[in-house]
């Protein structure tokens, strides 16, 4: 196993170089084309260093061995996880361990993510993907070696209906945003909705009004949830279209499908993240809250559950180049997803804009995802190593779980791009860190001024 240590060594060396890099170049607010084809490379031969490794790793047969004692994983493994080398190779050797049939390189890609699930789902009936540290997944994956015999925490994710919710353990939860009860978590979800209007005439049908009574709560009010429509409802509803929508006429009303109601879901099912985050990163809530108000509306997903996207012709057809294809031959009858500038005009807009992803798909699928902006925070798919995703399939597949994944992604994206001396402190560059987040073009939407606004709203709340 020297020849492994030797090249794990050589691969962090590079990923060090990468990351110096990349603060370097972004100095001055951006990457150009030249110093984004220097930074390409490096991540190629990043990425060939851990096809050697997997490759030496598998045919060693120390790697399929268990180790005798298991201790515990340091972090989150799978969708969304910390994906540390030591700690996925461990992972993969016990589920190779279950039945599987994995390389144990330590990277976290589609096949470990399919057997994460795979497990699950035999275990438990449901899967989410990712194994936590003390979670269930790791207690049945482990034998039990470090689960606590009266563990009442789940994982991020889980489908805990057939559990007992009024355990009150929440203090031990996996997850940082996990609720006191079963149903709030379903009221989170991306595909959650009510069947009518709800608050000031409106239908007001209990279970609706229960459900937005439950999202309220989640922004500091203390409604009793109950099926009952009334004055401090009214009030709650009025408060929260105010401070967080920005309405300077608050109508008192959630209407099924609407604005306040994508903003209930979206802004509540990132509230029990912010705490953590603000400190981990040092920025205020209100800088995180006003990210993805402009970026997304305040919620990431389409009624349907499936995350936003933006899909870029243009860099479409910069990443089919780096893939070995000629786009100028590929254009013909697809001109309005391959094109060589930026061109908004092409922009289908909403759920359409799958449709335009789905051909893009069908010419070279991981081109198409790295060409595309995804979520809570529009991140695009050719930044997935910057924030902390091997490939961009687990990327996107963390993408469309709606829980911390998103925000944990955007923050490292942040960090790693030297974009959080602009919105630390008490004053706040949201010129300087519009550029880098959105690119040069940022003024002509915009984009600056709308941080500056949202931060502004959120700060007071």
């Amino acid at each position: 196993m020297a020849n492994v240590e030797k090249l794990q060594q050589l691969l962090g060396k590079y990923q060090d170089q990468l990351k110096t890099l990349k603060e370097l170049f972004m100095a001055d607010g951006k990457i150009d084309d030249k110093e984004q084809a220097t930074l390409t490379q490096i991540e190629e031969l990043i990425s060939s260093i851990g096809a050697s490794i997997g490759s030496a790793v598998e045919g060693a047969s120390a790697a399929a061995a268990t180790p005798a004692s298991v201790s515990s994983i340091s972090g989150s493994v799978g969708k969304g996880g910390d994906n540390k080398l030591e700690d996925v190779k461990l992972v993969q050797e016990l589920l190779n361990k279950k039945g599987q049939n994995l390389t144990v390189d330590g990277d976290c890609g589609r096949n470990t993510i399919a057997a994460i699930e795979a497990f699950q789902q035999s275990e438990f009936g449901w899967k989410d993907g990712r194994i936590d540290p003390g979670g269930k997944s790791w207690g049945a994956l482990s034998g039990g070696a470090s689960a606590s015999t009266n563990e009442a925490t789940t994982e991020e994710g889980e489908d805990t209906s057939s559990e007992d919710a009024s355990s009150g353990d929440d203090s031990s939860s996996a997850s940082s945003d996990a609720a006191a009860s079963g149903e709030v978590e379903e009221a989170l979800a991306a595909n959650s909705k009510i069947s009518a209007s709800v608050g000031a005439g409106g239908k007001n049908q209990a279970e609706d009004v229960l459900r937005v009574k439950q999202l309220l709560n989640k922004f500091g009010h203390k409604l009793t949830e109950d099926g009952n429509a009334d004055a401090a409802l009214t009030a709650a509803i009025k408060d929260f279209q105010t401070k967080y929508r920005g309405s300077s006429k608050p109508d008192g009303r959630v209407d099924a499908g609407g604005r306040t109601w994508g903003s209930l879901l979206g802004m509540g099912r990132i509230q029990g993240h912010l705490e953590a985050l603000s400190k981990q990163y040092g920025v205020e809530p209100a800088v995180i809250m006003a990210i993805q108000t402009v970026e997304s509306g305040g919620n990431g997903f389409f009624s349907d559950g499936r995350p936003k996207i933006l899909f870029e012709g243009h860099i479409f057809w910069k990443e089919l180049k780096k893939a070995g294809k000629d786009p100028n031959a590929l254009r013909p009858g697809n001109e309005n997803i391959i094109y060589p500038k930026w061109d908004s005009s092409q922009y289908a807009g909403g759920t359409k804009e799958y449709d335009r992803l789905a051909r893009a798909e069908k010419i070279h699928k991981e081109a198409a995802y790295k060409a595309t902006s995804w979520g809570e925070f529009q991140i695009m798919g050719f930044n997935h190593s910057t924030v902390g995703y091997s490939d961009v399939f687990s990327f996107v597949e963390a993408m469309k779980v709606p829980n911390g994944a998103s925000l944990k992604a955007v923050m490292e994206f942040v960090k790693n791009n030297n974009l959080l001396r602009h919105v630390q402190g008490s004053s706040k560059d949201w010129a300087a860190f519009a550029k880098g987040y959105n690119g040069p073009g940022y003024a002509k939407n915009q984009y600056d001024k709308k941080l500056a606004s949202a931060f502004a709203r959120f700060q007071n709340v």
